[in-house]
């Protein structure tokens, strides 16, 4: 199955096989952090060094997934027990970090902003019944309901009868009817992607569902398309017009704010593997930071909130070369 192939890749690459056996790395991939500490007290440090390298390596081969920590702030959130959950990540080709937690009470989709507009967005079309139901949100992502139904091109045969798919299409035209009345657009390949896959879904009473809104635009302040708006739209300080054309088009990726400052900060992390608990605490601190504020200046290292981490901020945790580095890594993606 799927599923257990993914688990498998994932055990494989968040411990590489010189730390622990094949038959370790699956239960050890599900401890939290305590969990490793109590059941493993004299190999926690090396296992949990492990686990972040692992989890880097395994975002740059398959895609970003979330990291074990990351994954329980997560579902401290909505209030769910990580020890008792499910948790599986969604592999390339999806165009972003996202991952379903299942527990005895339902389901659940993390998955990473594309875009600062998608906040907002998600909130109407979950409020108005067309999009999922908006659970929480971070600055980097949001979580809402798992949609259960069945995608658009999954339908079987037997149930496209004409009355069927002529209700659907009267669905599916409300529905993008109702979002432009409230000054959405879909901007996105709803139907089917690039891979065959439908942000279609018809859910367990026949209704029409759009799950995936991250390419939306809220058209509430902007009549008019400039390339400042397409910069805010797609996150991306840097881009031209003429690129922003060629990403619509299929023709040229086009890489978000968030998915540059995460990969540099990822790949960061990898070259200083040697960098303990509090040091990889801080480095995740200052990439937040960034995300949340733009950009980051040097008297920003010493105070809150990087001061709770170390009274001295960067100075306490940081020798000074290793301080011209970190100030290089923020100006080269701020």
């Amino acid at each position: 199955p799927k599923e257990v192939e993914n688990n498998i890749r994932i055990a494989e690459w968040t411990l590489g096989k010189e730390v622990v056996g094949s038959n370790e790395r699956s239960k050890i991939l599900k401890m939290s952090e305590a969990e490793l500490k109590s059941v493993y007290p004299d190999q926690y440090e090396e296992y949990l060094q492990a686990l972040r390298t692992g989890a880097i390596e395994l975002r740059k081969k398959f895609g970003r997934t979330y990291l074990l920590s990351e994954y329980e702030e997560l579902c401290n959130l909505i209030a769910v027990d990580s020890t008792q959950a499910k948790r599986e990540d969604f592999l390339p080709p999806t165009r972003r970090r996202a991952m379903k937690i299942t527990t005895p009470n339902g389901s659940h989709i993390v998955k990473s902003l594309e875009s600062s507009a998608e906040k907002e967005i998600s909130r109407q079309a979950g409020a108005l019944g067309i999009g999922p139901k908006q659970l929480a949100v971070t600055d980097e992502d949001v979580l809402e309901e798992f949609v259960e139904g069945v995608p658009l091109l999954k339908l079987g045969r037997d149930r496209c009868t004409p009355d069927f798919m002529k209700d659907l299409g009267i669905q599916f035209v409300r529905a993008l009817k109702t979002l432009h009345e409230h000054n959405i657009l879909v901007n996105d390949q709803i139907l089917s992607d690039d891979f065959g896959k439908s942000h279609t879904i018809i859910d367990t009473e026949g209704r029409v569902r759009f799950i995936d809104l991250g390419a939306s635009i809220s058209l509430e302040h902007y009549p008019n398309i400039t390339e400042y708006i397409l910069r805010e739209v797609y996150d991306n300080r840097s881009a031209h017009f003429i690129q922003f054309i060629k990403h619509i088009l299929g023709i040229e990726p086009l890489a978000t704010f968030t998915e540059t400052v995460s990969l540099a900060f990822d790949e960061f992390i990898r070259a200083h593997n040697n960098y303990g608990q509090i040091q990889i605490q801080f480095l995740m601190t200052l990439k937040s930071f960034v995300l949340q504020k733009g950009a980051v200046e040097k008297r920003d290292l010493v105070s809150a909130p990087f001061t709770q981490i170390h009274p001295q901020g960067i100075r306490g945790i940081f020798k000074p070369n290793e301080i011209d580095e970190i100030i290089n890594l923020t100006q080269c993606v701020g």
